[in-house]
């Protein structure tokens, strides 16, 4: 059984990850305004993965009885100034996801819940 703390963090990551999913489609159509057709569908790919892993956690969730209880996600980020910019933007967005991952598993270390910590491995 998941502990509160985790399951409500979970969720978090669900938001997370399908705000993740939201930004990399924002450039996507930026690349695709700019007749960047390889880099559009380069980002499209990705926004995909996103949601492939919102939606692992959203069935560990349902899988444990837990209720998955889906947030908002913020608008993304949609105005550049340069592609250089969307690559560095790109890149601070994977930092964050992958910092909040982390947490995440150390949340569920000190919450002793290997189950939890062996599926975000």
């Amino acid at each position: 059984m998941l502990s509160n703390k985790i399951k409500d963090a979970l969720n978090r990551q669900i938001k997370l990850e399908f705000a993740a999913a939201y930004s990399y489609f924002a450039k996507a159509a930026y690349c695709d305004h700019k007749s960047m057709d390889g880099f559009a569908h380069w980002m499209k790919v990705q926004a995909h993965e996103e949601i492939q892993h919102g939606m692992k956690i959203y069935n560990y969730l349902n899988d444990l009885d837990a209720a998955v209880e889906l947030q908002s996600v913020e608008q993304p980020k949609q105005s550049f100034s340069s592609f250089e910019e969307v690559f560095e933007d790109m890149l601070q967005g994977e930092k964050d996801l992958a910092r909040e991952l982390n947490a995440l598993a150390s949340l569920a270390l000190e919450e002793k819940d290997q189950i939890t910590y062996g599926f975000l491995k």
